[in-house]
């Protein structure tokens, strides 16, 4: 707990440099079938230095990326009521649920809430807070820990907003201050969940059309605000807790706070995108040829796009080229986790693909 050093690793390695696929291209252009010869000899020079730059970058990734964590990774659990959680008996927490199945994780926060249960129980939530809150309040904290990663499940509280708030700006402004407090963490968003109807005691203005407002409206604008986020900020991930979230079950008798099946749901989703290598595509555990699939369809080539969210793009450099390829290759795993390397003959027929990809031009000039 406290201050925690930054957990990433860092290879120094460019794979576009020296041998990459946008090295330049030194053979001649002109008539006559020598040099066709000349132009074919370049091109099969180029892909082979393209090729072993690729399996350099696999081996040098490979050895550099550490089996243990030197340091624990620092977590903070930011947000309101539902990131204090224990509000139902047992373990109603979706920290405690994440720190039993990770006692390697530092959470971190200016608050301890463990209930009667001995963890590591540090955030940064506080019931009743609305997003105007947590940004008056939340930046000096953020900046003191320095997290790896946060994760945030705010704005359940600006519920009295209505559906017409900007809600982009409001989760913007959040988004905001926490990179400017922590530059390089990692966010983790989850959609807000769904109220229940049957509150106990009840209370006058609780009613079937004031909840299906909030479920059926508010909430879901909310939501759409962090799908937008999500998918156009760089370092920020999503998850999914509106559709997982079952008021009939997963709520304690207020209609408001999860209980443990719903602490524990949201517990799951946010270990399994923490957890997840950034070449897994798809989301289902394996580095595979799906994921390659998914990368190869949003192909760019260097200076392709500015997206920095672009499936495939693994090194953020707002391309989907041959250095993100090098990645991938080094965290191939195959279906099911199974340790393998990609086959050869895969790694040549995807080279040459991306070759002719990323030299379209070169050839159009020279066959034109």
């Amino acid at each position: 707990m406290g201050d925690k050093g930054v957990y990433r690793a860092h290879t120094g390695l460019n794979p576009q440099a020296g041998g990459g696929f946008e090295g330049d291209f030194k053979g001649g252009l002109s008539s006559g079938a020598g040099m066709s010869r000349t132009i074919l000899a370049s091109h099969a020079v180029h892909l082979s230095h393209a090729l072993a730059s690729w399996l350099f970058a696999g081996v040098v990734l490979l050895s550099v990326l550490p089996a243990d964590r030197a340091e624990a990774l620092a977590v903070m659990p930011m947000g309101d009521s539902i990131t204090v959680g224990f509000h139902d008996a047992g373990q109603g927490s979706y920290r405690y649920v994440i720190a039993q199945a990770r006692p390697d994780i530092d959470m971190v926060g200016q608050y301890y809430s463990s209930s009667s249960f001995s963890f590591d129980a540090q955030h940064q939530g506080v019931g009743g807070y609305k997003i105007e809150q947590m940004l008056a309040s939340y930046g000096p904290a953020i900046a003191q820990y320095q997290p790896d990663v946060v994760l945030l499940l705010a704005g359940t509280n600006n519920h009295w907003d209505g559906p017409d708030a900007d809600y982009v700006n409001k989760y913007q402004s959040l988004l905001t201050l926490i990179r400017d407090n922590a530059p390089d963490a990692r966010i983790i968003l989850a959609t807000v969940p769904k109220f229940g109807y049957d509150r106990v005691p009840a209370t006058a203005y609780w009613t079937q059309a004031w909840v299906d407002l909030r479920n059926n409206e508010t909430f879901p604008a909310m939501n759409a605000a962090l799908v937008q986020l999500a998918s156009t900020t760089p370092n920020v991930d999503l998850v999914d807790y509106y559709s997982q979230f079952d008021p009939a079950t997963d709520l304690v008798a207020d209609a408001v706070h999860p209980n443990v099946a719903g602490q524990t749901k949201l517990a799951e989703l946010f270990m399994q995108e923490l957890f997840r290598k950034p070449a897994d595509l798809d989301r289902d555990g394996d580095i595979d040829d799906a994921d390659f699939g998914i990368a190869f369809s949003n192909f760019t080539g260097p200076g392709g796009t500015n997206k920095l969210s672009i499936q495939g793009n693994l090194d953020a450099d707002g391309d989907v080229d041959d250095a993100d390829f090098g990645l991938a290759f080094a965290a191939f795993t195959g279906p099911s986790s199974a340790s393998q390397v990609p086959e050869p003959a895969s790694l040549i027929v995807l080279s040459l693909i991306l070759t002719v990809l990323t030299r379209r031009d070169h050839y159009r000039a020279a066959f034109a």
